[in-house]
């Protein structure tokens, strides 16, 4: 089995992301992030520098980080920091 090209796979999962915003009517967007560099400058990535912690930030407009944690927080404790 050959996996498309690394530029292909970052399309298609922007789209996932664009169609998944559409689905859900969120009033914010997603990050894609195919090279890692996001996840590298936030220390989400696992032990092998290769694979994606899951990790939710909430960064307000101005830029600040307001919450941030590792796993999968409750839906409430995050949305008590977004708004």
């Amino acid at each position: 089995m050959r996996w498309p090209s690394s530029r292909t796979r970052a399309s298609s999962r922007v789209d996932a992301h664009a169609s998944y915003v559409k689905k859900l009517r969120f009033n914010f967007p997603l990050l894609s992030d195919p090279d890692r560099a996001i996840a590298r400058a936030y220390h989400a990535l696992k032990d092998d520098g290769q694979g994606i912690q899951r990790s939710v930030y909430v960064v307000q407009r101005d830029g600040t980080v307001v919450f941030a944690r590792r796993g999968a927080p409750p839906v409430d404790e995050i949305v008590a920091h977004a708004s």
